[in-house]
């Protein structure tokens, strides 16, 4: 991910424009942008927002685990998540960085939600990515089949 941050950095004259979208079936989308101001994309309004995207610890237990803190947010956002999840609905987080001029998406990411706490006035939630055992990556599929090394990751 930083790799990917520093090369949209390096190539654009003006800050992209970064928003965090939380998503699920029978779940009233919540969206927000970093920044002061809220904007309207594609008939969505992203509210302002303070937000933070801590990358995985480096270890070899296979979890991709991603802390994002949401700052500023009050106890009906709170609320609405732990609702969520406390009905097992199964909840994703939708990062992207868009084009400054044409607010069209550069790059995105999207995490299945694990995990949420409340802290002071910031929402911390915990997300990772599938991992890539048994997915398929256009035709062919990662298992101990294919890739015997697999047995042999801990």
């Amino acid at each position: 991910m930083i790799n990917s941050l520093s090369q949209v950095y390096a190539t654009l004259d003006t800050s992209p424009v970064i928003t965090l979208d939380f998503t699920g079936d029978n779940f009233n989308r919540l969206s927000f942008v970093l920044g002061n101001d809220d904007i309207t994309i594609d008939g969505v309004i992203y509210q302002r927002s303070n937000f933070q995207v801590s990358l995985p610890e480096s270890n070899n237990s296979g979890f991709s685990d991603i802390k994002i803190q949401v700052c500023n947010v009050n106890n009906q956002v709170y609320k609405h998540l732990k609702e969520a999840i406390d009905n097992n609905i199964v909840l994703s987080v939708r990062l992207c960085l868009r084009l400054p001029d044409t607010l069209s998406i550069d790059w995105v990411m999207t995490l299945d939600i694990k995990g949420l706490a409340l802290r002071e006035d910031k929402a911390e939630i915990t997300a990772s990515a599938n991992d890539i055992l048994n997915c398929e990556f256009p035709k062919l599929r990662y298992n101990a089949l294919n890739f015997p090394g697999l047995r042999y990751i801990s």
